[in-house]
């Protein structure tokens, strides 16, 4: 989903990679990887 809206809205994109990102190294710091 994320690489197809940043095709079309490079920022918007970008911003829910980071988001995405974000969430995985909180979810395996708290062990629930």
């Amino acid at each position: 989903i994320a690489v197809e809206v940043e095709k079309s809205q490079p920022a918007i994109g970008a911003r829910i990679i980071k988001l995405e990102r974000k969430h995985l190294i909180i979810s395996n710091n708290l062990g629930y990887a």
